[in-house]
């Protein structure tokens, strides 16, 4: 998933020609959209909606992303629009168009690829072009800079470590935000690599220290499931996230990450950094409790096997 409208050919194989298709719902769309703002329009709001409902009932197998979001589709297939009377003919109409079968809803996480990458190479150069002490504590932000990555916190975590020699910032990815990045890096210490090959990102992984993901203060995206995220503990970085989510209780358990709960979550996130560039030890114990986290939990070759043995069955 992603737009929705991937779900139209879907449904043509599936109505016309009887052929089973597994919904994956990467995000909980239009909610996330919406949200973020950038669905605004009430008709194509509630089209999206109806789209959504037809994409759960058709479907032999829903799958997502996040234990989260698999609560969330359950409650929305088995909810009842706002303002319908019960056993008004609207409502009847209603339960036919949804799917009653909850059951068939199943978490599968995005996953870590664990092929060991060899960033020290690229962490050399990078030292020697910018001019930092190869023990310097490298700050990584990958992926998208788009309206709901909290893109303006990042930037106030950035002024805020300006004045810590011992950590910089690297910045892979792109979008409609990373201009206020550029800007603060005219001021903070750091580079910014733009967008690159998921196998150059993997290679950056290994050169960094710490991994920072982010997203908006909305219920919506506790549910979350970052690909950059998955991607950090494979290369056996401690996690710092801006804000609550559906992983903590794996981030405790391996004691591999770090949640910020406060009002001002940018200057909460800047002052775990500076303790964690202060303390290699610490990041060390953490990392090795990323990547035992990677293969134990999250590894990418047990996760493909159940998603695999899943598609068997639908297809049977």
């Amino acid at each position: 998933s992603g737009p929705l409208t991937n779900l139209l050919p879907a449904l043509w194989g599936r109505l016309l020609h009887r052929v089973p298709y597994v919904f994956e719902v990467l995000d909980v769309w239009p909610d996330a959209a919406i949200q973020a703002g950038v669905l605004r329009s009430r008709l194509l709001q509630w089209l999206s909606f109806r789209l959504e409902a037809l994409g759960y009932r058709h479907a032999s197998q829903i799958v997502t992303c996040s234990t989260g979001m698999t609560a969330r589709v359950r409650a929305k297939m088995a909810a009842t629009p706002e303002g319908m009377v019960a056993d008004s003919d609207a409502y009847k109409l209603f339960l036919a168009s949804v799917a009653t079968d909850t059951g068939k809803v199943t978490t599968v996480a995005h996953g870590a690829d664990l092929e060991h990458k060899n960033g020290k190479a690229f962490r050399q150069r990078v030292c020697q072009e910018q001019g930092w002490p190869e023990d310097v504590c490298i700050v990584l932000y990958m992926g998208a800079m788009g309206l709901s990555n909290a893109i303006p916190d990042v930037v106030d975590a950035m002024s805020r470590t300006t004045d810590d020699p011992r950590l910089v910032w690297v910045f892979a990815g792109s979008g409609k935000e990373e201009w206020r990045i550029q800007r603060q890096l005219g001021q903070a210490r750091g580079l910014f690599l733009g967008k690159m090959q998921h196998d150059r990102m993997l290679e950056v992984c290994a050169a960094a220290d710490v991994n920072v993901v982010t997203f908006m203060h909305e219920p919506l995206f506790y549910e979350n499931s970052p690909n950059k995220f998955f991607d950090g503990i494979a290369a056996g970085l401690p996690t710092v996230f801006y804000r609550t989510t559906w992983l903590e209780p794996w981030l405790k358990e391996y004691g591999c990450g770090i949640v910020c709960t406060g009002e001002n979550a940018g200057a909460e996130m800047a002052q775990q950094l500076k303790l964690l560039a202060a303390d290699g030890e610490l990041r060390s114990r953490m990392g090795k409790g990323a990547r035992r986290l990677a293969e134990e939990v999250f590894s990418r070759d047990t996760l493909a096997a159940e998603y695999l043995e899943l598609l068997r069955k639908v297809a049977r």
